[in-house]
C-alpha cells in the first residue's frame, strides 16, 4: 500500500497557558484547586468557561471551594479577581491556604507498587474507587500563604461598590471584570499576542452571587441576575479567563420567578451540607460532611460533557487531616448504635433464659431446626 502524504496541520498561532493543561480536543483545563473535584469535572474548569457552586447552609465549604480555587491562582501566579459583599478584603486574602507537603500525594500514590501481599492484584486499574490521588495540589486548609505571594490578587467589596455610586451591582460586576480583561489584555483575538507563545490566564471569583448579599429578592433583581450570567458567559468565551461563582440558592430556589441558574453556567455543582440539616441525620453519615452532587458539565467542542466517563453518584465530601476531599460513598461496616451481638454477662444470661424457654415450648426441636423466638444476626 502506498503511504499517505496527509500530514495534519498545526494551528497557527498556537500557544500555552500558565498552569493549564490541553485536552484532546483543544480546549486548555485550568485546577479548582482540589483533586478529586477535577477529577469528577473531567479534569478541571475549561478555561472559558464558568463553574457555579450552590453553597450549602451556612456557606463553610463552598468557601473552602473557592479558597482552594484562590490559593491555585496564587501558585501558578495567575492573576486573580475577587469580588464579595460577604467579606472584607483582609479576612479573605489572609484565610488563602497553602500548599500541602509535596510528597505527601506521590506516597499516596505510589503505595500500591510496593506492596507485599496480593502482588497479583498490583496493576490491575481500580475500576470502582476512580477518586485517587492524582499530579494535582492539594492545599492544606491549616496554614495560609505568605503575603508577598498575595501580589496578582485583587479583592474588590461592598465598600469599592458604595463608593462608586453606581445603583446596579451586577452592572458594577460586569464593568469591573471586562476592565480588568483590557488592563491585562487577555482577550483571545488579542492583536499585541499574537506572536505570543505563552500567555497567562485570570481567575475570577463571584462569592455569594445573588440575592440576597447582592440584591433583594425582587423579579427586577433576578431579571437583573440573570442577564449578568447571560453576559458574563459571552465575555469568557472571547477572553482567557476562567469562572468560580458561588450563590446561595437554597434561600430562593423555591420562588416562582427564580429560573434555573443551569441554564445560564457551563458547570455547575452542590454542596449539600450535614451542618445545620432540618432533619436529623442518618448514622451511616457520620463521617462525612455532606453529599456532593454535579448538576451540569462543560460541553465545548464536542456533543458529550466533558465528565461523561465518570459516575458522581453518590458522592460525598469532607475535610481530612486539613484537606477538602471528595470520595465514592460507601456504607460503613455496622451503623447501629447498639452492638448486634450479646457481649455482656447479662446479656448472655438473658439470650441463655429466652433459649431455655423456646426449647420448652417446643420451638427448637433440634439441632439445625428453625428458631422462630430468636434473633439471629448473621
Amino acid at each position: 500500500m502506498s503511504k499517505s502524504s496527509f500530514v495534519k496541520s498545526a494551528k497557527p498561532g498556537r500557544f500555552t497557558l500558565t498552569g493549564c493543561k490541553s485536552s484532546s480536543n483543544g480546549l486548555f483545563i485550568a485546577s479548582s484547586g482540589i483533586p478529586t473535584l477535577n477529577q469528577l469535572l473531567g479534569g478541571g474548569i475549561v478555561v472559558g468557561t464558568n463553574l457555579l457552586v450552590h453553597e450549602d447552609k451556612y456557606a463553610t465549604y463552598s468557601n473552602i471551594v473557592g479558597r482552594c480555587f484562590i490559593a491555585e491562582g496564587v501558585r501558578l501566579a495567575n492573576p486573580v479577581l475577587i469580588v464579595t459583599f460577604l467579606t472584607n478584603r483582609s479576612a479573605l486574602l489572609s484565610n488563602i491556604p497553602q500548599t500541602a507537603a509535596s510528597n505527601q500525594i506521590k506516597k499516596q500514590r505510589d503505595h500500591g507498587a510496593s506492596l507485599d501481599i496480593a502482588w497479583r492484584y498490583q496493576h490491575i486499574p481500580e475500576r470502582l474507587n476512580y477518586l485517587t490521588p492524582t499530579d494535582d495540589v492539594e492545599y492544606d486548609l491549616g496554614t495560609k500563604v505568605s503575603d508577598d505571594l498575595k501580589k496578582d490578587v485583587n479583592v474588590y467589596d461592598i465598600g469599592d461598590f458604595l463608593e462608586t455610586g453606581e445603583t446596579n451591582p451586577y452592572r458594577w460586576v460586569f464593568n469591573l471584570i471586562k476592565n480588568c480583561i483590557d488592563e491585562l489584555d487577555l482577550w483571545l483575538k488579542s492583536r499585541k499576542q499574537e506572536s505570543s507563545t505563552s500567555r497567562n490566564v485570570l481567575r475570577i471569583y463571584l462569592n455569594s452571587l445573588g440575592p440576597p448579599t447582592f440584591s433583594d429578592f425582587s423579579p427586577k433583581s433576578f431579571q437583573d441576575f440573570q442577564q449578568f450570567l447571560y453576559g458574563l458567559k459571552s465575555i469568557l468565551r472571547s477572553s482567557l479567563t476562567v469562572c468560580l461563582i458561588t450563590a446561595p440558592t437554597h434561600i430562593y430556589h423555591e420562588l416562582e420567578f427564580a429560573i434555573p441558574k443551569e441554564l445560564y453556567v457551563d458547570s455547575s455543582i452542590t454542596l449539600e451540607s450535614f451542618e445545620g440539616a432540618d432533619e436529623p441525620v442518618n448514622a451511616i453519615y457520620k463521617d462525612y460532611s455532606g453529599l456532593f452532587y454535579v448538576n451540569r458539565s462543560a460541553r465545548l467542542h464536542s456533543l458529550k460533557s466533558m465528565n461523561s466517563d465518570r459516575d458522581c453518584r453518590d458522592i460525598a465530601f469532607l475535610v481530612r487531616r486539613r484537606k477538602f476531599v471528595l470520595e465514592k460513598f460507601h456504607l460503613p461496616p455496622d451503623v447501629s448504635e447498639t452492638p448486634s451481638r450479646f457481649t455482656s454477662d447479662s446479656a448472655v444470661g438473658t439470650s441463655i433464659k429466652h433459649r431455655s424457654v423456646a426449647q420448652s415450648a417446643g420451638d427448637v426441636s433440634s439441632c439445625g431446626s428453625s428458631m422462630k423466638s430468636l434473633k439471629i444476626d448473621f
